[in-house]
């Protein structure tokens, strides 16, 4: 993947499955002798602690449930750690025309929904969640794993699992994986050289940016865990600044709302926390409210290059203060720079969808306006 060889071992068919379900389009043919990365998934049996490791980390699952969920997220966050020649954008990616568009954006904003339409009107699949741009290029490569589409979306999704072809569909507890070919989605190869970035749309379907969500004076925080782990929460609640922690909503995993002082510098905190806990918590992000009912027309217009740097920068999936990437770049100012250096020629854009097909055909439209200039 990307140039990682890697291998994983375990004791459990599910998590065993669900890997050749989400990477059964990357090469199987490197060789096991010269694998950069090994994990290992043990959830044991019985009196036997359930653990993780990857070589360098190793940690034993507090809790009783998740495990599943938790290895299949070490699995990627370990991938991630050893990813230093590129930027790992948390995004779905196609490409249009020879060119590639990244749609970030924070989770539940629909970027698996809109990249399989805008597949479906013809565009080539690259990514429905990771989006690898190349820091020496600059270009966009696939990353074409098995699309998540969360359990009620089908339909928007225009997914029927009972339809799908055997062996392409996989059924998690919260959400299906599914072939992107199964979708009748025309999908890149996982090689090649990449394509260069036309356009980065950050979707925002609260219809605010984020500076504009504090409310007198505080900021909201989800922190997502996967079992309600009391010394977490204690450290929570620890944390300089913070006023309060309370439960938002447990369904499917336990998330809690964290009320934080405006300018308050816990983001950093944040995610040590997040590395240190890798057994327990699952995500942190901003807490917005989606409205109630999504305008049929979509808002797509231009945003400040650097406020998209910033929002691509704060969700890297391979911006861990261990990992590869930063000890490549210099630490976070060094990271910054050459980020804004490498997509410097892609329009930045802000997006709050409305109704799928007419959203993916403002995308499209965006795009040929500037192939046509």
């Amino acid at each position: 993947m990307l140039g990682v060889g890697f291998t994983l071992r375990t004791d459990s068919t599910r998590v065993r499955d669900f890997f050749r379900a989400a990477y059964a389009r990357f090469r199987s043919d490197a060789d096991p002798e010269a694998d950069d990365l090994i994990v290992e998934a043990l959830l044991g049996s019985g009196d036997r602690p359930a653990t993780l490791s990857d070589g360098t980390s190793r940690i034993e699952m507090s809790g009783p449930s998740m495990h599943e969920n938790r290895a299949f997220l070490y699995i990627l966050n370990s991938l991630m750690g050893r990813l230093g020649d590129y930027f790992i954008v948390h995004g779905a990616a196609v490409e249009v025309n020879g060119s590639g568009i990244i749609l970030a954006g924070p989770p539940t904003a629909g970027k698996s929904t809109l990249v399989t339409e805008l597949a479906r009107k013809g565009a080539t699949f690259l990514s429905d969640d990771v989006a690898p741009i190349h820091r020496a290029t600059g270009r966009l490569h696939p990353f074409p794993r098995a699309i998540g589409i969360r359990k009620g979306g089908e339909q928007e999704a225009g997914f029927d699992p009972r339809r799908a072809p055997a062996g392409a569909v996989m059924e998690l507890p919260f959400k299906w994986l599914v072939d992107p070919a199964a979708l009748g989605l025309r999908v890149a190869g996982g090689s090649g050289e990449g394509v260069p970035i036309s356009d980065i749309i950050v979707m925002d379907p609260f219809g605010h940016d984020r500076s504009e969500h504090p409310v007198n004076g505080f900021r909201h925080l989800d922190v997502a865990l996967a079992d309600e782990d009391g010394s977490v929460i204690a450290e929570l609640q620890s944390l300089p600044g913070v006023r309060s922690v309370e439960v938002h909503r447990r369904d499917p995993y336990p998330v809690y709302q964290v009320t934080v002082r405006r300018n308050e510098p816990i983001m950093r905190v944040l995610s040590d926390l997040c590395r240190r806990r890798r057994d327990v918590v699952l995500y942190v992000d901003e807490a917005r409210e989606a409205p109630k009912r999504r305008p049929v027309e979509p808002d797509l217009r231009p945003m400040v290059a650097s406020a998209a740097l910033m929002e691509l920068t704060r969700d890297l999936l391979n911006r861990s203060d261990s990992g590869a990437l930063v000890a490549a770049t210099g630490g976070l100012p060094g990271l910054l720079t050459q980020l804004a250096r490498t997509v410097a020629g892609a329009r930045t854009w802000r997006l709050r969808p409305g109704s799928i097909a007419r959203t993916a055909d403002a995308v499209l439209a965006a795009s040929a306006a500037r192939a046509g200039a």
